[in-house]
């Protein structure tokens, strides 16, 4: 069997997921291809060995100050649906090349088209098919009215789109432990289609472990902090740089940073008990030994923490409606704080931090909420769905 596996490649944390996903295929002797963005997704998937293929970036816009312009990114649409027409044709180049059994893609539409074109059963990975337009201020009446419709609208359109899938996966937990709870609305097309599976998570995850002992597991003493920087670069610039600023003199406390370059190795900063590395290879295995894991709020990232029993301080972008749902569904959820970096800044992000490290609710509540996240293994369901699209193909 063949797997053909199509990230999106803003970020690394839908190259994460597909990793889980692709490793498993793997270990059970499935050949497994990627395409990607070319940059840090693909140098990630190289990285473990697996061929990649690599198209042009697509990719939302930020303003000046690091936070999504929607408006922007509307403007830009044209240039973008002309970019959509290249990755449909340079797909299916890839896949007639791969000659997969069944194709993966992890919210890339033209990999979705391309396979339609072409015969092949498909796969759709999501956990935002809700498009909700960010405001900064509150609105009422007409405009309101204006908003939902064009939401309305744009969830429509879209779902049109992923249609074009065999199936729809769907990483994420059930209620109450939803992460994109916002964004998960399920237009009535989609619903024969779609699959709530669980999080696509790395198999180092798997399993509940004492904060104490994976601390003595990876040589560390005393409170843990980790940070990590996810999303486009300058989203994490913005963040590193609060976290560096708010944490370059702390005492007693160590607070290992990420910053998310996967081509290279090595520390790039030490101050006081801040380190700040290109990469951390054993990030596993320090969100099981972290008291604290500060994010910016992406989907796996969220996640990683719920299944090890890790509380948040989440900093999601200012205009990325996707992130701050998931940060306000686990501040609900009662494992996490949400800080507004530009209200709050580098001080906020401190204290946020000390508060939740001191506060022993937050450890206990995190604890039960990875007892029961823990259930659900979404490689497992995703494997299942991938190889039942594939012996239907072969048939």
């Amino acid at each position: 069997m063949n797997l053909y596996i199509a990230t999106c490649g803003m970020g690394l944390g839908h190259a994460s997921r597909c990793l889980a996903l692709a490793e498993e295929a793997r270990r059970r002797g499935i050949e497994v291809t990627f395409s990607t963005y070319a940059g840090e997704a693909a140098r990630l998937l190289k990285s473990r060995g697996f061929e990649v293929y690599e198209a042009p970036s697509l990719s939302y816009l930020l303003n000046g100050e690091g936070d999504l312009d929607f408006k922007l990114t509307i403007a830009k649409g044209p240039l973008e649906l002309r970019k959509l027409a290249v990755h449909v044709a340079l797909e299916a180049k890839y896949l007639k090349r791969a000659e997969p059994d069944v194709v993966i893609s992890d919210s890339r539409l033209s990999t979705v088209i391309a396979a339609k074109l072409l015969g092949l059963p498909s796969a759709l990975i999501i956990n935002q098919l809700k498009l909700i337009i960010p405001r900064r201020r509150p609105i009422g009446g007409a405009k309101l009215s204006l908003k939902l419709g064009v939401e309305r609208l744009g969830c429509e359109v879209l779902s049109v789109a992923w249609s074009q899938s065999s199936k729809i996966i769907i990483p994420d937990f059930p209620p109450p432990l939803t992460i994109s709870t916002d964004n998960l609305y399920i237009p009535r097309r989609l619903k024969d289609k779609v699959k709530l599976v669980g999080p696509l998570l790395g198999e180092e995850l798997r399993g509940l472990e004492r904060k104490e002992e994976a601390k003595r597991r990876v040589g560390v003493e005393g409170p843990l902090v980790l940070m990590s920087a996810g999303g486009l670069r300058e989203e994490r610039l913005k963040l590193l740089r609060a976290v560096v600023s708010g944490f370059s003199d702390v005492q007693g406390l160590l607070v290992l940073a990420s910053a998310s370059l996967p081509g290279r190795r090595g520390l790039l900063l030490k101050r006081g008990g801040l380190r700040v590395y290109a990469w951390l290879p054993e990030r596993g295995s320090l969100l099981k030994a972290a008291d604290v894991l500060v994010t910016h709020g992406g989907h796996t990232s969220i996640a990683e923490a719920m299944c090890t029993a890790t509380p948040m301080v989440i900093a999601p972008l200012k205009g990325h409606t996707e992130r701050l749902g998931n940060a306000k569904a686990m501040e609900r959820l009662g494992v996490a704080r949400v800080v507004d970096l530009e209200r709050q800044g580098a001080e906020g992000l401190r204290e946020a931090v000390l508060e939740v490290m001191k506060d022993d609710s937050y450890r206990a509540r995190a604890e039960e909420v990875a007892r029961e996240a823990l259930r659900y293994w979404g490689v497992d369901g995703a494997m299942r769905e991938a190889v039942e699209l594939a012996g239907a193909s072969l048939h």
